[in-house]
Parts: structure tokens; sequence; C-alpha cells
């Protein structure tokens, strides 16, 4: 499930073209562990917004946990169970790329 901050709500919804309390209604649930929202995901478990394999409906707006996906969710086995392809990491934003190098950096010791 992709968690949402609640500053990313608004910037999604504007994005959207709808009213945050309806983005709210038509594309979050309460997180498991009821502290706070995320977005839907299919049955299938992909995210409501992934068009094809690897298309993103809100891109340009996309939750923070998104950002660094899949360079930062990588876990043993994860390229049995998804087909995105890294990111560049040229292109990361600056935060992104400095938590990508410390994550390598600690499973290199």
């Amino acid at each position: 499930m992709i968690k949402l901050k609640e500053n990313e709500i608004e910037p999604i919804a504007d994005f959207l073209k709808i009213d945050p309390l309806d983005f709210i209604q038509d594309y979050c649930e309460i997180l498991p562990d009821r502290g706070g929202l995320g977005i839907i995901s299919r049955p299938t478990h992909e995210c409501i917004f992934l068009e094809g394999k690897n298309s993103c409906k809100i891109n340009s707006v996309k939750p923070a946990q998104c950002s660094g996906f899949p360079n930062l969710w990588k876990f043993p086995g994860w390229r049995d169970l998804c087909e995105a392809i890294p990111i560049p990491t040229e292109t990361l934003s600056p935060e992104h790329a400095a938590l990508l190098q410390k994550t390598a950096h600690r499973s290199q010791q």
C-alpha cells in the first residue's frame, strides 16, 4: 500500500482536478495500523494509478514513497515479483539519491 503524507493529498487532487475530499473518498483507504491514509490498490495489489507495467498516472505529483521506486524498495527476490524498471540514479531527487547510496553502503557491509 502506498502511504500518503498529509501534504501530498491536495497536490494529487489538484492534478486529478477533483476536490481533496473526493480524492480521499474515491482513491484512499485507512492504513492497516490506522495511522494515516494510503492509496487504494487493485485486487492484484498494484497501485490504482499504475497504467500498464511502468507508467504512473500521477507521476508528476506522486507520493514520496513512490519517488524512489523501485530503487529504494529492493528486497531479495523483488525482480521475481515486480517488472519495474530501476530509475537512473542521476534522475533521483538529491534526498532519494542520498538514501539509495546509504542503503547500498549498508548492504555491502
